[in-house]
């Protein structure tokens, strides 16, 4: 008998655990069953789904497994229901977050699902593979009789569902998820990593609260498997662990490892909770290479009415308190807002999107509460939430916040990203926005998305060079023409490196005296630091002339008035060099 697990990946990039896991206990639980064996394949939403049935259909599998979350179930279910068109008989069996709650209705709407696996699969999974394997083949009355943990299907009509089976204490005793040839051939993936499971918080939105207590791997276990990423020099490790932080000991022990054997190479990235970050932790990463560690941080409001509703009990200027300390080490702090939570109207979370937002940490991700299946927040109806019908389930309204000023929200979060998130333009900090122009970062997100909405500019793609053309056009619409496009024409050159200039371009650069300037390495050289003048020196003179630009700007970097020369010089990344202020 032959079982295909199934992972349907957000994008490319990513990689599934659950799939790996669950083929690996597959497999060790069917040694003993001749002829039976599973395999897992991978694919994206971003596929058709006409190549991912044809696929599956290829695999002339006898069971297909399909790993479910909010961002693939809808995928999933379309998938599912041509795949038992052609081969009706097939099991099809579904798990993962998205099925494990209210799972009757979804037996009972997707009639061509045969079981859903509840719980931690590890366990009741390879159970079922195994009893389907045995006499009589793929009967559903084997299973009946076994009755196996953590499973529900319909038998006869009749609704069976048996209880979770005891999460998995002993995490150390599931298997290293990936093969040596994976990672030999990761790329630029991002490799899923689990240390834990669980979360010690009750947060009322998240799935992670419906279940209590968090189980560690071992510390001795995690280094060794975190030696393999490592010593395969893979780019990005990614630790879905709900708080990497939760043992602050444990912690401050794996990023110490971590920190012993840079490769130069590979990142990890780690979720924790402020309130948890020690002196000892901040010490540490500041012995960390820049690029080593990213920290995702979740915020998601700074109102004390809000943060109570959802069980969040530790007040904004601790976590603001911790930040602080983080950006004295050389991490990439991300950190994290949710529209549409209780009590937050629209002037309200635009009160804690400044907040956040005069942290100027390295990102800010602005989400939108999604309705969870089985989570708390999913039936308070005293909030009057509207929500989408099909997954997501994003929040549409609430007692607190109207439909239009969450597609309002919806622009600020694509402007953010576009601008601020992907290092485009770096004056749109909050204290430039303060100092430069006189508002608040909500006013100019607010103001900015209004420009572009009169302008249809959410309805499609754009170039790079064409958001810097309307970033100018809404500056100079309401600030100093000059000023907004000096400031704008500075970020252009040390962002794209084009030769090829926009109209609205008025700041050239002068050829002429770059050459000249390249040539006199006496003048130039003192001005770079040790990186760049590394740089520099590695390529000839011409490579410099073809991939250089010296610019003269009107304004400062605080928009003063202060003219400022500028060599821009082009490779893997933009090296600045500030020539004089006259």
């Amino acid at each position: 008998m032959k079982t295909v697990l199934v992972g349907i990946n957000s994008k490319y990039i990513h990689t599934m655990l659950s799939v790996r896991y669950l083929a690996a206990s597959i497999n060790e639980s069917l040694h003993s069953s001749a002829g039976s064996f599973c395999v897992y394949r991978e694919f994206s939403v971003n596929m058709s789904e006409s190549s991912v049935l044809e696929a599956l259909y290829n695999e002339a599998a006898d069971v297909y497994c399909f790993s479910t979350y909010i961002f693939n179930v809808d995928f999933v279910l379309r998938v599912v229901k041509s795949l038992k068109k052609l081969k009706s008989e097939a099991v099809i069996i579904l798990g993962g977050p998205e099925v494990t709650y209210e799972n009757e209705a979804i037996l009972r709407q997707n009639p061509e699902i045969d079981f859903i696996s509840c719980g931690e699969g590890e366990v009741s999974l390879p159970l079922l593979i195994n009893s389907l394997s045995e006499t009589p083949f793929l009967s559903k009355e084997k299973v009946f009789a076994a009755k196996i943990c953590g499973v529900s299907y319909l038998y006869n009509s009749r609704y069976i569902s048996t209880p979770f089976a005891s999460p998995i204490c002993d995490l150390d005793s599931l298997p290293f998820p990936y093969t040596d040839e994976e990672l030999a051939a990761a790329g630029t993936k991002i490799l899923y990593y689990e240390s834990s499971r669980g979360c010690p918080f009750g947060c009322s939105y998240c799935l992670s609260s419906a279940e209590k207590g968090v189980r560690f791997k071992s510390v001795k276990r995690v280094c060794e498997e975190l030696d393999e990423f490592i010593d395969s020099g893979v780019g990005l490790v990614k630790f879905i662990d709900r708080t990497f932080n939760a043992d602050r000991k444990r912690a401050e022990e794996i990023i110490t490892y971590i920190i012993g054997r840079d490769n130069l190479k590979t990142s990890f990235h780690f979720e924790i909770s402020p309130w948890l970050v020690t002196e000892e932790l901040v010490s540490l990463l500041k012995t960390a290479r820049p690029g080593l560690f990213q920290l995702e941080i979740g915020i998601q409001s700074t109102n004390p009415e809000t943060l109570s509703a959802i069980n969040r009990t530790v007040p904004f200027e601790k976590v603001k308190e911790a930040i602080l300390r983080l950006k004295e080490t050389p991490v990439h702090l991300h950190v994290d807002l949710i529209a549409g939570l209780p009590y937050e109207t629209f002037e309200i979370f635009g009160k804690s999107f400044d907040d956040v937002m005069e942290l100027e940490c390295h990102c800010l991700q602005l989400g939108f509460l999604k309705l969870l299946k089985g989570t708390q927040i999913a039936h308070q109806p005293q909030h009057q939430y509207v929500c989408g019908e099909n997954s997501p389930y994003q929040v549409l309204s609430n007692k607190y916040i109207s439909y239009p000023q969450l597609c309002k929200l919806e622009k600020i979060a694509e402007i953010l990203d576009l601008y601020l998130n992907s290092d485009l333009c770096e004056f749109l900090s909050a204290s430039n926005l303060k100092k430069i122009f006189g508002v608040t970062p909500f006013e100019f997100y607010c103001g900015f998305a209004d420009f572009l909405e009169n302008l249809k500019f959410f309805d499609v793609l754009h170039s790079t060079v064409s958001l810097f053309g309307y970033l100018y056009c809404y500056l100079s619409s309401k600030y100093d023409p000059e000023l907004s496009e000096s400031l704008v024409a500075f970020e252009y050159y040390r962002f794209t490196g084009s030769v090829n200039f926009p109209q609205w371009l008025r700041t050239l650069p002068n050829k002429a005296e770059c050459l000249e300037l390249l040539n006199d390495e006496e003048s130039l050289l003192p001005l770079m630091d040790e990186e760049t003048k590394e740089i520099f020196l590695s390529m000839d003179k011409k490579h410099w002339f073809r991939k250089s630009q010296l610019v003269t700007f009107k304004f400062d970097s605080n928009g003063a008035k202060m003219p400022r020369k500028v060599l821009f010089l082009y490779g893997k990344t933009t090296k600045i060099v500030s020539i004089s202020a006259f």
